[in-house]
């Protein structure tokens, strides 16, 4: 319940904090500052192209942020003004003072924002999936990570608010990435393991905590100085980027501990995790060094190039390897996010005709509340196709495991010879989940595991009786993955129990795919009810053996060497 409550009021803050951004860039002018601190007074500007298409501020420009009158030092503390009049920006250029006239307007086509609407999108698609959808902590802390890194990342324009307002909007934006940045640390150390000591955790502990402290109270100050034209303290203006790139160099470090630490299995779950964090963090690291060495570069659109690679590398490891235990069964989160993108791509596109066909505000106006209405009265409709769109592209394979799965567990009970209805069940399991293999294992008369059935993959023929997979099995009858344990089996693949009346007589091996994508829990959930039903039909059986044993016996048409003998191979689980 109290999970549910923090993920409903992060998203409904995020996606306020993201409808800002898109809102503004409907009356942006798309002229994006970067700047870096140089001395207490001054700023050293990188590169800014006016709305025009011309380089009106070169690299290595210096303002005094004192003589900035205010609609200028707006611009500088948000990255961010609505197109319009020119900006004038009192520069020293060459041991020169001169007055550069920043053009704001014509405000840039729609398709200026493209990359930044798209980039934002899939990082807080992929963020409220797993938010909503993770059935752990881990999951939980990496979608809080991923919507308020699609709230932080450059751009974030702001200008649509009014300009006292945008200055504190800017300071909560470009705090979601000390958030962001806080909860992937979390997420990355709960990764770890045991990477790391404790000594060493609580060093890495101690550096993003103090460093993300810092960064927010520097990031509240700074901003606030800039906007006010007031000088800051030396101290703060020679490190205001330092903090949350020690922040970022303190994760990379644990996450790198936990990649050398690993081997097999576990070092495949976290490789692309490892990846994805490296590439992802790279752009963040390139544009701070560049700030700390006082030659800003612009930050967009190359952070977006970059951090979009943590969303797109952490959803290939959570989908192929497990890394964050997430539900993959169709439901409304994706129906939700699909549509959410799609609704906000429609709106943006619509965005660049309704200011080319408005002849005026209020005809403008007009337009876009029928545009609004129209797809208020259309989205249950629109809603039911996705659904369905994406039930028939990303699921029907899955689905189709699924029924025939389901329909080899009803027939079980009615197959009559032991030795087909073993092997019809390790054939379909292997063919319909793309296993690498499959067998069923029942118990001998000396305790061991004899392979009864087999497909694909050559598994051992006999296991101990005390095998580790096989007591955890006897212990809990459920199922496990064979990578947790030391098995004859091996370390790839999955083992289920079959068991009745609350005892352990075989387990069915499903190995590892050949694509080596894991087993969604839909999929376990059908091959766990496969199992039960094949237990219930062996069951079934095997109580008509004893029922024809005893009948030959009150009849007479056996001896007692062939009666032992029968008697000895109905008994070997028992």
């Amino acid at each position: 319940m109290v999970r549910t409550i923090a993920a409903t009021a992060i998203t409904a803050v995020s996606l306020v904090l993201l409808g800002i951004q898109f809102a503004s860039m409907t009356v942006d002018s798309g002229v994006l500052p970067s700047f870096a601190p140089r001395g207490a007074c001054s700023l050293t500007l990188g590169e800014i192209v006016s709305g025009s298409g011309v380089v009106a501020i070169r690299a290595g420009d210096a303002v005094d942020q004192r003589a900035l009158p205010s609609a200028a030092r707006i611009f500088l503390a948000s990255g961010s003004v609505r197109a319009g009049g020119p900006i004038a920006l009192p520069i020293a250029r060459d041991g020169q003072s001169t007055v550069v006239q920043v053009e704001t307007s014509p405000q840039p086509p729609w398709f200026f924002w493209f990359f930044a609407i798209l980039s934002k999108l899939i990082v807080y698609g992929v963020g409220a999936l797993v938010l909503w959808r993770g059935r752990d902590l881990a999951a939980f802390f990496f979608g809080i990570s991923s919507l308020a890194i699609a709230v932080a990342v450059h751009p974030e324009p702001s200008s649509w608010l009014e300009p006292g307002m945008q200055v504190w909007y800017t300071i909560v934006a470009r705090m979601s990435a000390d958030v962001a940045a806080l909860f992937l640390y979390i997420m990355v150390e709960r990764l770890s393991g045991q990477a790391l000591s404790r000594g060493w955790l609580a060093v890495a502990r101690t550096v993003v905590v103090g460093g993300l402290a810092a960064d927010a109270v520097s990031t509240i100050v700074y901003v606030r100085d800039v906007a006010a034209g007031v000088c800051a303290s030396s101290a703060l203006a020679a490190t205001v980027t330092i903090p949350f790139m020690l922040v970022l160099v303190a994760t990379l470090v644990v996450l790198t501990a936990a990649y050398v630490a690993s081997s097999g299995a576990a070092r495949q779950r976290v490789k692309w995790i490892f990846a994805s964090t490296l590439v992802g963090f790279s752009g963040v690291l390139i544009y701070l060094g560049a700030l700390i060495v006082g030659r800003p570069i612009p930050s967009y659109p190359i952070m977006n190039v970059t951090m979009v690679a943590i969303p797109i590398g952490y959803s290939y490891a959570i989908l192929r390897h497990r890394v964050i235990d997430v539900g993959f069964a169709i439901n409304r989160a994706i129906v939700f996010t699909a549509i959410t993108t799609l609704v906000v791509i429609v709106f943006a596109l619509l965005s660049g005709v309704i200011e080319r066909a408005a002849v005026g505000p209020g005809a403008g106006l007009v337009l876009q509340v029928a545009v609004a209405l129209a797809l208020a009265l259309s989205f249950n409709a629109l809603q039911k196709r996705v659904e369905t769109a994406i039930d028939r592209i990303f699921f029907r394979r899955k689905h189709r495991a699924q029924a025939e799965l389901a329909k080899a567990a009803d027939e079980a009970p009615f197959v009559t010879r032991a030795e087909i209805l073993l092997d019809r069940a390790v054939k379909i399991v292997r063919s319909e989940l793309g296993a690498c293999g499959s067998a069923i294992y029942l118990a001998d008369a000396d305790g061991s595991y004899r392979r009864s059935a087999r497909s694909g993959a050559d598994f051992s023929a006999n296991i101990p009786v005390d095998d580790p997979a096989f007591v955890r099995l006897r212990t809990y009858l459920r199922d496990i993955d064979l990578a947790d344990v030391e098995s004859v089996l091996g370390r790839s693949g999955c083992l289920f129990p079959l068991a009745a009346h609350g005892r352990l007589m075989g387990a069915l091996v499903c190995g590892d795919r050949r694509s080596e994508e894991p087993y969604d829990p839909d999929e376990r959930s059908a091959i766990r009810s496969l199992a039960a039903r094949v237990s219930s039909a062996l069951e079934g059986l095997r109580a008509r053996e004893f029922g024809q044993l005893v009948r030959q016996l009150a009849e007479g048409t056996l001896d007692a060497d062939q009666a032992r003998v029968r008697a000895r191979s109905l008994i070997a689980d028992l």
